[in-house]
């Protein structure tokens, strides 16, 4: 909730250079969709939530995020390979909303930005859940 939170204050804020960027990114996962490097893809999706973090501006909230993370690196490296190996369409379903976030960024609308950030993050965490072993 706190990282939904971050990306309506960020909604105003971010520039449309760091919206390229951040385009950019989703196209690198695109691309790399039919490949079996989780750890890359990973480190993609990283990089947008950072950019999008980034640019919310807001120390705080930052901080808490950092804190209160609940799965680890391995864990998510393992959901992202059973997604390869199991469930394409989940993780072709997981960029689609990266590009769902970035349009209503684009949009500046807050509450879309905010709704589509927690639906994204719900997913994941489900996902993690039911792959954990």
């Amino acid at each position: 909730m706190v990282r939904a939170a971050a990306a309506r204050f960020a909604t105003n804020k971010i520039t449309d250079d760091t919206l390229d960027e951040m385009t950019g990114l989703v196209d690198d996962l695109e691309r790399g969709a039919g490949t079996n490097d989780p750890e890359q893809q990973l480190g993609i999706a990283r990089q947008f939530d950072e950019l999008l973090l980034a640019a919310a501006g807001n120390e705080v909230v930052a901080g808490v995020i950092d804190t209160v993370s609940v799965f680890g690196w391995a864990a998510r490296v393992q959901a992202v390979q059973a997604m390869h190996d199991h469930d394409h369409e989940v993780g072709l379903a997981r960029i689609r909303a990266h590009r769902d976030i970035l349009a209503a960024l684009r949009n500046r609308d807050a509450g879309l930005v905010e709704a589509r950030v927690r639906e994204h993050l719900v997913v994941a965490i489900d996902y993690i859940l039911a792959h954990a072993h």
